[in-house]
């Protein structure tokens, strides 16, 4: 097995999310995980959690996998992923790294052909994660670690698919190709989704073992995270600060756990062990509003930030009927700019299509080459639509999606805006017009039925295909099918 097939899925591993918003009309999540064994966990979380628990035996859980040699890897882990753990359930495995030691990280880099990153800033990124490491953070416990990121070579291109990358399956032959770190403009509902629900514009993933795609966005300590999992490591929640926190940027606190990951031979190059890594649902405590704060202030405070994987949709389920009004004065304030993004996807879980009317000018209005950071906001408020379709009684909603679905129907929008260099934006919109039918329920499940028998008739582009296929498996329930991999964000 290559270094690049054991991929690590974000997870909070206990936990499986069937919906979105309360009162939701059709749900929001469609699909029900299968659980082969009956132990409360689907068998897509047994597979892709850190450490892995067999989804044919109820007593081998992630709450308590069954782990014979007790060095932190489970025997279904040891057993399933060759190169990875020791291999051997009934030893023990290797010495954990001595603390005192040094460790040097010379990685080779690529970038998507139409992506615009410089040798010069792939340097300065790497230099900065590096820095990251080796200070004390005093906002959270922190355990210097004396690793340095280098570039090594010079910085490759690579021309796959779409600059961003919206299929599985494209993100599967970036990740195949043998850089260490490949760089794309965006991800946008990828990186091993499991249910609908997850889907959203995330800024990194990565293969443990193999290599990591970071969109063109992500800071140098993302870059930090993401290598993280490819040493090994899962998430952990317990500081806001902590570098590999679930949903948190701007971050750079490790602990002796995950010091001695990043000072470690990758998992693949040399069998190792590294013992447990703790997986827990992200800690929102940080977001709470205070009895008396104003709302003004309460949403700058979770709006005005980055997100790895957009803003946790938890913060806006039970939002105030006035909170859609107000994300939606704020989505055309300069100040809120540079975060755009998270107001479109906030919008999403108000249950307010009233709202619908300003996501659909977010994405019809922009002129010109746009940056990335419009194009995530873009990507968000198409997904948003998808959230709310189910609530507009009228219909309209679901049917702009569908017939956002057809390439050729952008032409008729007047649409004045390109992306990357300079390209059409129709198959992109389509193919996340595609993917929001996913989010709307019943309703939307049928459209993809009807989009993928276009397809096979030749009355839609074959290029819609994955986007089509493998939206369909997520609402049945399923992960798309891939082999075994794990992908972790």
């Amino acid at each position: 097995m290559s270094r690049n097939q054991r991929l690590v899925l974000l997870a909070t591993v206990a936990l499986v999310v069937t919906g979105f918003c309360t009162g939701c009309v059709g749900g929001g999540g469609t699909g029900t995980l299968i659980d082969s064994d009956g132990d409360g966990f689907s068998d897509v979380v047994e597979r892709n959690g850190i450490p892995g628990s067999d989804p044919t035996d109820p007593q081998d859980t992630p709450v308590n996998p069954i782990d014979t040699d007790g060095d932190g890897c489970s025997n279904f882990d040891e057993l399933n992923f060759i190169n990875f753990c020791d291999n051997n359930p009934s030893s023990p495995g290797s010495t954990p790294a001595d603390p005192n030691t040094e460790n040097e990280f010379n990685l080779t880099v690529a970038r998507h052909i139409e992506q615009e990153f410089t040798d010069t800033q792939v340097d300065s990124f790497l230099a900065s994660a590096t820095t990251l490491l080796n200070q004390d953070n005093t906002d959270c416990p922190d355990v210097p670690t004396a690793v340095s990121f280098q570039r090594d070579g010079i910085l490759t291109t690579f021309d796959i698919g779409n600059p961003v990358v919206t299929s599985e399956a494209d993100l599967e032959a970036i990740f195949n190709e043998p850089q260490d770190i490949k760089i794309v403009n965006l991800l946008v509902g990828v990186c091993g989704v499991s249910d609908p629900s997850d889907m959203t514009v995330v800024i990194g993933c990565a293969a443990t073992g193999g290599t990591a795609i970071l969109s063109a966005l992500a800071d140098p300590d993302v870059w930090a995270h993401e290598w993280g999992h490819v040493q090994g490591l899962g998430h952990r929640d317990d500081c806001p600060r902590n570098l590999m926190h679930t949903f948190e940027a701007n971050t750079n606190a490790l602990n002796d756990f995950e010091r001695n990951a990043f000072l470690s031979p990758t998992p693949g190059t040399a069998t190792r062990t590294i013992g447990k890594t703790i997986v827990t649902k992200p800690i929102l405590n940080e977001f709470t509003r205070d009895e008396n704060e104003a709302q003004s202030a309460w949403l700058d405070r979770v709006i005005n930030r980055k997100y790895l994987a957009g803003i946790p949709r938890e913060l806006f389920q039970n939002a105030a009927p006035t909170t859609a009004a107000t994300l939606a004065n704020m989505l055309n304030q300069p100040r809120y700019k540079p975060h755009a993004q998270n107001i479109a996807r906030a919008l999403g879980f108000c249950n307010d299509p009233t709202q619908c009317n300003i996501l659909t000018q977010c994405i019809t209005s922009p002129t010109g080459n746009i940056s990335i950071a419009k194009l995530a906001e873009i990507s968000e408020a198409i997904f948003a639509l998808g959230r709310l379709a189910p609530h507009d009684q009228t219909g309209q909603t679901l049917g702009w999606l569908i017939d956002s679905a057809d390439p050729a129907n952008w032409t008729n929008r007047d649409i004045n805006w390109t992306y990357a260099n300079h390209r059409d934006p129709s198959t992109l919109l389509a193919r996340l017009s595609v993917k929001s039918l996913a989010l709307a329920g019943p309703k939307g499940t049928a459209a993809l039925e009807s989009l993928q028998r276009q397809v096979e008739s030749n009355k839609l582009p074959e290029s819609l295909a994955n986007e089509i296929n493998e939206s369909l498996v997520l609402v049945e329930g399923k992960s798309p099918k891939a082999g075994k991999q794990r992908r972790f964000r």
